[in-house]
């Protein structure tokens, strides 16, 4: 007897998902899933399954919005995040470092040219002015709010 294509109506189901998907009522995760300690409820739904839906809600992991997969920070398939530049953690740098142009972001022009290091800027919070000179006493133009973890622009 095989339930291969078999369809269970899921949307009245009010208890946890591994309460019968535990490998022996019913299929749990499979050997592919992502690792996570954190239960199916979190990122799934009954009535969709797909797609997952997942908010980072601390202040330490920022949510990204739906444009980026759970893969594309949890590179080693597992719930602990493996920071591609640790020296910046948790700050944006940690993971956006390679991304940075400090061409972008001038510091000031007088009496030469200077901006500002990933370091001064890793957490991205718009602390980005650009100063009369290198006095930095008097801001020129402020640049804040110009970069948003869902609203791309970098």
């Amino acid at each position: 007897m095989t339930f291969a294509g078999a369809r269970f109506d899921h949307s009245r189901i009010t208890a946890p998902c591994a309460s019968c998907h535990n490998g022996v009522m019913a299929a749990g995760k499979s050997p592919r899933h992502f690792v996570t300690t954190l239960p199916c409820e979190t990122c799934h739904r009954t009535v969709t399954w797909t797609p997952v839906i997942y908010r980072h809600t601390s202040p330490t992991f920022v949510n990204h919005g739906a444009a980026l997969s759970c893969a594309s920070c949890h590179t080693s398939n597992a719930q602990t995040v493996p920071w591609k530049f640790p020296a910046f953690r948790p700050d944006c740098a940690s993971c956006h470092a390679d991304k940075y142009r400090p061409m972008s972001h001038l510091k000031f022009s007088r009496p030469v040219q200077v901006y500002y290091t990933v370091m001064e800027l890793k957490d991205c919070a718009g602390a980005c002015h650009i100063y009369t000179d290198n006095t930095q006493r008097t801001i020129l133009t402020r640049r804040t709010g110009v970069h948003r973890a869902i609203g791309g622009g970098w």
